[in-house]
């Protein structure tokens, strides 16, 4: 069987073409006789044709040369960019840049109990099944996932059910018109509520940290409106893209949007580059109860999490604001996170602070809307990149 490749030279702007590598080098005597008949040829024929030859190697020759100047400067940029990446890691991994802002005791105590990375691998989180479910949203846990959601029992649980399924159908806020997103970021600049929940912990984060997002490019995890893609950018944020269940239209040019399926193809296909930074803020906490039309998962957030190690980049941050301090399931509205489950949201990640300081790990309270924002790093990215080795799929056009 011939065995076919393609070699390609290149000359400039033109392109010559050997199809078939075994056939040249077999052939290759036979084209050198060729050649010395095509000598005697030009030497019968006078100094014209040989002039002519010797013309057509020298055009042949330049256009090779051409190609190779032109060419090297596009590997020189290619690995002075390459240089840049990796400067930009070491400096983002680098812990003497990384200030920790933690001085609540509860909560120093719950960092030194996150583990280094995920109880389960990537490849796991990632093929997370992300279809709508069928049917009304189950109004007690299933018998055979309830030590799953309740960590063997030791997270209580209280009913709050809602049945609110959009995943597979259009957002509450399907179309994002600019002029929308920037009343908001108006609002945003007079400290005016843009949310349901309290905001405050957010512009504590951004006083004490006013440079985190500026001139970077971003993901937001779960946002009905873009009140939160709007207080991005109006931190300087150059990009914004946005992942939620319910399909929406962005005729923002700053925002692109994606429903999970469509995030997660593009992302496995290499279409979408990683992320210099993550923000999620009630969000995460619904995640597999299905609520909003997803399929049970007791692992649903920490999943989600997971992933956000491999799209954000090594020693990027992460932001994640839930319901807190204290462990609960209120089936099937939500989670609220303490000591026994955030050690797992935060597995691979190193805490660098909380807003505000005082977060009450650990006190209950039936304010489930206290959702204080938690700022994380990439660590597990830094340490053992490795880890983050995660499956990838044919590549293809954009959808």
């Amino acid at each position: 069987m011939t065995h076919r490749y393609s070699i390609w030279l290149n000359l400039s702007q033109y392109y010559v073409t050997i199809d078939s590598l075994e056939y040249y080098l077999t052939g290759l005597p036979a084209q050198m006789d060729r050649m010395h008949f095509l000598g005697q040829s030009f030497a019968q024929g006078g100094w014209g044709l040989t002039i002519i030859a010797g013309a057509l190697c020298a055009v042949f020759l330049w256009m090779m040369f051409l190609s190779d100047v032109f060419e090297m400067p596009r590997n020189r940029q290619g690995s002075q960019q390459q240089q840049q990446q990796q400067r930009r890691r070491t400096t983002l991994c680098d812990d003497s840049n990384s200030m920790v802002d933690i001085t609540d005791t509860n909560v120093l105590d719950l960092v030194t109990r996150i583990p280094v990375r995920p109880e389960f691998s990537l490849a796991e989180a990632w093929f997370k099944c992300e279809a709508a479910r069928y049917g009304k949203a189950p109004e007690e846990i299933p018998a055979n996932l309830l030590d799953s959601f309740t960590l063997n029992g030791s997270i209580p649980v209280r009913t709050l059910y809602f049945d609110q399924a959009y995943l597979g159908g259009d957002a509450n806020t399907p179309v994002w018109t600019t002029a929308a997103v920037n009343d908001l970021m108006y609002r945003v600049a007079k400290r005016q509520q843009t949310f349901n929940y309290d905001t405050t912990p957010i512009y504590t984060m951004f006083d004490a940290r006013p440079d985190l997002v500026r001139g970077q490019r971003g993901l937001v995890i779960g946002s009905e409106n873009p009140w939160l893609e709007a207080l991005l950018l109006f931190y300087g944020a150059r990009e914004v893209n946005t992942l939620e269940f319910g399909s929406i239209e962005s005729k923002d040019e700053r925002i692109k949007t994606f429903t999970p399926d469509q995030f997660k193809v593009q992302f496995l296909r290499g279409n979408i580059r990683q992320y210099d930074f993550a923000f999620t803020y009630s969000s995460i906490e619904h995640d597999g109860l299905g609520r909003y039309g997803d399929v049970l998962h007791p692992n649903g957030d920490l999943l989600t999490m997971a992933k956000l190690l491999s799209i954000v980049k090594p020693g990027g941050v992460v932001m994640v604001g839930v319901p807190c301090c204290h462990d609960r399931l209120d089936w099937n509205a939500h989670r609220i996170y303490g000591p026994i489950r955030l050690q797992k949201v935060f597995s691979g990640y190193k805490v660098l602070g909380v807003y505000p300081k005082d977060a009450r790990m650990g006190q209950e309270s039936t304010e489930f809307s206290f959702q204080p924002v938690w700022l994380l790093k990439n660590q597990l990215a830094c340490d053992d990149e490795q880890q983050l080795n995660i499956p990838r799929i044919a590549p293809t056009t954009g959808l």
